[in-house]
């Protein structure tokens, strides 16, 4: 299946347009890499040495093409997205995503735990071997071994899953906001929108840095207190 670049999307500046257009420029890409993983998932079904396997041992084929689909949805991935994931999945599972340089939508995830642990110890064996057993100098090499051969694994074995879930947590927030510019526009085209009364609710919330969510709470509170006058 093939799709045209010009998106259907009739506002231009909408966060649907840029997220279209983006996502139709990659399309036929992800579609070309998809078709590949099917065909080489039916032959593996085929083949006389592969067919008997149990579809659990191909769990990871699957997933591959069920990746690319979700790459598909979005196109690609911008720097700031990809901070965000770091700020809100990155800190929870103890990685650093940065963006491919490769693949759009790509996503490389480092584990930090294991890094630093072994960079540590390493850095330990190479100033005990150097500065107190006065070794030569190709122990400050030679101790940083176990480090670049975990940062190689690292980068070979990717945590597909934890990624995958990267994907999906980018497709759910650019729905959501997608959502909300729609439901906005829909509120500024209503009469209370342009009344003084939301003018002087919006000019509080902004001076008290709230949101209409945080007010709603606050008043709870005050009226489970007693406390609401």
């Amino acid at each position: 299946m093939r799709v045209t670049p010009e998106s259907p999307v009739q506002d231009k500046q909408s966060y649907l347009f840029q997220w279209d257009t983006t996502a139709r420029k990659y399309f036929n890409h992800f579609e070309i890499h998809k078709q590949a993983a099917r065909e080489g998932l039916r032959r593996l079904f085929q083949n006389i040495f592969t067919r008997s396997r149990d579809p659990i041992q191909f769990e990871h084929r699957f997933r591959e093409i069920d990746t690319l689909v979700n790459r598909q949805l979005l196109g690609d991935i911008s720097e700031d997205e990809i901070h965000e994931l770091n700020s809100v999945l990155g800190s929870a599972n103890g990685s650093y995503y940065y963006k491919s340089f490769k693949e759009p939508a790509g996503i490389i995830a480092w584990k930090l735990y294991p890094i630093f642990a072994l960079w540590g110890l390493s850095t330990a064996i190479a100033g005990y071997a150097r500065v107190i057993k006065g070794y030569n100098n190709l122990w400050l090499v030679g101790a940083y071994v176990p480090v670049w051969t975990y940062l190689f694994y690292n980068y070979a074995r990717q945590p597909t899953i934890e990624i995958d879930n990267a994907h999906r947590y980018l497709l759910a927030k650019r729905a959501a906001t997608c959502e909300l510019q729609a439901n906005q526009r829909r509120f500024l085209k209503n009469e209370f929108a342009k009344s003084e009364k939301l003018g002087a609710l919006r000019a509080a919330l902004e001076a008290k840095n709230q949101t209409i969510y945080q007010l709603e709470g606050e008043l709870v509170q005050k009226i489970n207190a007693g406390a609401f006058k």
